[in-house]
C-alpha cells in the first residue's frame, strides 16, 4: 500500500469516526443542545447589559447567600448520610432488619424538599420558639435532610467498588471500629463523598421552590423573576451567568470524581468484608443514629403528611383529591413513563462503552448547570417559532417530555456510562470478533450487560423528573399541569393543607411504585458489582 493510499484510508477512517460521534450525540443536540446554544446566542446579543449586571450588589449578595446555603446544606446531608451509612453497614442490626432498613432509608429520596415545607407551614408563628425567626436554619436543615439519602446511596455504591484486600488489611490493623471507619473506610470512599457532595450541592444550588415557599430570596428565584419581569432571554441569561458558572463548577467536580473513582477498574464487591462483631456500645450508638435518621428522613415526614391529609379520614381525602386532580395525576404518569423510555433509549444508544470516561459526558452534563426555568424559557421561545405543524408540540404534553429529558438526561447518561464502563474491555473485544454486525451486538451484548444500569438510570430519572418544578411550571400547556406544579400552587396559595398533603402522598406512592420499582430491578440484577 502506498503512502497516499494509507493516508487516504486514515483520513476516511477519521471522518467515519467523527460522523459516528456526531450521530451518537445527535439526540442530545436536538433535545438539549439547541436550547443551550439558543441561550448563549441570546446572551451574546445582550452583552451590552453585562456591565450594569456585574456591578449590581444585589447579584453578588444573592449569589453569596445561595452558595452559603448550598455549602451548609451539603455538609449536613453528607454528615447525616455518612452517619446512617456507618450505622446501617456496621452490622449491629438483627439480620432480618438489615435489608428492610436500607430499603426504608431509600424512601427518603422520594420525599422532595418542597413536600416537607408543607409540614412546617402550620407551625410558623404558633410554635413556642417562633419558627418565623428561624427560617434560614430551617431552610438549610430541610435541604440537608432531604438530600441526605443521596449521600447514603453514593456511600453504598462506593463501598461495593472497593478492593477487598484494602478493607481486609484495614480490619486487621485497626484496633476498633472507630479507627477502621475514619482511618481506612472513609479515605477509601473519597470518590463517593466527592460525587455525592458535588451532586447534592448542584441540586441545592439550583433549588427554586423551597426558598420561594418559605419567602426567602435565593438566586434561582431571582433568575426567574428577572425573566418574568422582562421575558427576553438575553438579560435573564446574563443575570444567570454567575449561577451557571458556579453550578458548572459543581458539574465539573462531579464528573472528575466519577472519572477517578467509578470508571476505573472492575467492581470488587468489598462490602462483604464488613462482617465483624461490634461492641455493645457501638451497636447501641449505631442503632440510635440509624433510628434517628430514618425517623427524620422518612417516618416523621410521612406521618406528618398523613396527619395533615386528614388522619383517620385519609380515604375521604384521597377520594376528594382524586376528584379534583385525578386527571393531572394520570397525565403525570403518562409523561413520566414516556420521558423515561425516551431517556433510556437515548442513553443506551449514545454511551460509548470503550471510552465511558470521555469528555463527551462532561459536555452533556453541562445541561445540569442551567437553571430549570431558564431552560424552560428557551424551549418556549424555540417551539413558539417553529413552523406548522411542529408548533403544536408546545401546546401538547410532548413539551413536558422534552423539558424533562433536556433537564435530567445527563444523570441517566452518566449512570449508564458507569455501568457499561465497568464491563471488562476483553468482553467487548470478544463480542466484536464473534459478531461483527453492530446492531446484533447491540441487542445481544449491550442491552443484557446494561440491564441493571438501564433500570437504575430509569429509576433515578423518573424520581427526579416526576418531582421537577422549575421548568415544568413554565412549559406546561393548558390542561396538562404536572402534579409537582399543582402541589406547589396549592402550597403557595392555599392555607388549608389537607388537599396538597393528600396530593403529596398520592404522588409519593406513585413515584415509589414507578421509580422504586426500577431501582429494585436494578438492585436485583446488579450481580456484576457483587452481592451482599
Amino acid at each position: 500500500m502506498t503512502t497516499n493510499d494509507s493516508s487516504r484510508q486514515f483520513g476516511s477512517s477519521g471522518v467515519k469516526k467523527s460522523l459516528m460521534s456526531i450521530g451518537r450525540l445527535l439526540p442530545w443536540i436536538l433535545i438539549a443542545g439547541i436550547p443551550v446554544l439558543w441561550l448563549l446566542v441570546q446572551a451574546v446579543l445582550s452583552v451590552s447589559h453585562l456591565p450594569e449586571l456585574l456591578l449590581s450588589a444585589r447579584i453578588w449578595g444573592l449569589l453569596l447567600k445561595s452558595i452559603l446555603v448550598t455549602l451548609a446544606s451539603t455538609l449536613i446531608a453528607l454528615i447525616l448520610g455518612g452517619a446512617a451509612f456507618i450505622a446501617l453497614e456496621g452490622k449491629p442490626w438483627p439480620k432480618f432488619l438489615r435489608n428492610p432498613l436500607t430499603i426504608l432509608a431509600f424512601l427518603g429520596v422520594f420525599l422532595p424538599p418542597y413536600y416537607q415545607v408543607a409540614l412546617w407551614r402550620p407551625w410558623f408563628g404558633d410554635f413556642p420558639i417562633k419558627l418565623e425567626h428561624w427560617r434560614w436554619p430551617i431552610l438549610i436543615a430541610l435541604l440537608g435532610i432531604s438530600y441526605s439519602p443521596v449521600a447514603f446511596a453514593f456511600f453504598k455504591l462506593g463501598l461495593k467498588t472497593l478492593s477487598p484486600r484494602v478493607l481486609e488489611s484495614g480490619l486487621l490493623l485497626s484496633s476498633n471500629r472507630f479507627s477502621f471507619h475514619f482511618r481506612v473506610l472513609l479515605p477509601q470512599l473519597f470518590p463517593a463523598i466527592g460525587a455525592a457532595g458535588s451532586l447534592i450541592g448542584l441540586l441545592v444550588l439550583l433549588n427554586y421552590e423551597v426558598g420561594a415557599l418559605l419567602l426567602m430570596r435565593l438566586y434561582p428565584e431571582a433568575v426567574f423573576l428577572e425573566f418574568d419581569g422582562n421575558p427576553k432571554l438575553g438579560p435573564a441569561t446574563l443575570f444567570a451567568l454567575p449561577l451557571f458558572l458556579t453550578a458548572f463548577a459543581g458539574v465539573y467536580c462531579f464528573w472528575k470524581v466519577l472519572q477517578k473513582g467509578f470508571f476505573s477498574g472492575e467492581a470488587q464487591g468489598g462490602a462483604q468484608l464488613l462482617r465483624y462483631q461490634p461492641s455493645w456500645l457501638s451497636s447501641g450508638l449505631s442503632l440510635l443514629v440509624g433510628s434517628v435518621w430514618l425517623f427524620a428522613v422518612v417516618i416523621w415526614p410521612l406521618g406528618r403528611l398523613l396527619q395533615l391529609a386528614g388522619g383517620t379520614e385519609i380515604t375521604a381525602t384521597f377520594s376528594q383529591v382524586w376528584k379534583l386532580h385525578g386527571e393531572e395525576v394520570l397525565d403525570g404518569i403518562l409523561v413520566s413513563v414516556s420521558a423515561t423510555v425516551v431517556v433510556i433509549v437515548m442513553a443506551l444508544l449514545m454511551v460509548n462503552p470503550k471510552n465511558a470516561a470521555s469528555k463527551v459526558g462532561l459536555w452533556i452534563s453541562l445541561t445540569l448547570a442551567l437553571p430549570g426555568h431558564l431552560l424552560g424559557a428557551a424551549l418556549i421561545q424555540i417551539y413558539n417559532q417553529l413552523p406548522a405543524p411542529l408548533d403544536s408540540i408546545y401546546m401538547s404534553p410532548a413539551i413536558l417530555v422534552i423539558a424533562q429529558v433536556a433537564r435530567y438526561f445527563p444523570l441517566a447518561y452518566l449512570t449508564l456510562a458507569i455501568v457499561l464502563g465497568r464491563v471488562p474491555r476483553s468482553q467487548w473485544e470478544a463480542g466484536e470478533i464473534l459478531e461483527p454486525r453492530p446492531w446484533i451486538r447491540f441487542f445481544k451484548l449491550r442491552i443484557p450487560w446494561a440491564t441493571p444500569g438501564l433500570a437504575l438510570a430509569g429509576g433515578l430519572f423518573m424520581l427526579l423528573q416526576s418531582l421537577e418544578l422549575s421548568a415544568s411550571h413554565l412549559v406546561a400547556p393548558p390542561g396538562s399541569q404536572p402534579v409537582a406544579v399543582t402541589v406547589y400552587s396549592l402550597l403557595h396559595y392555599n392555607t388549608v393543607l389537607e388537599i396538597p398533603a393528600g396530593l403529596c402522598l398520592i404522588q409519593f406512592f406513585i413515584t415509589v411504585i414507578l421509580g422504586g420499582g426500577l431501582l429494585g430491578v436494578s438492585y436485583l440484577t446488579w450481580s456484576w458489582i457483587g452481592k451482599k
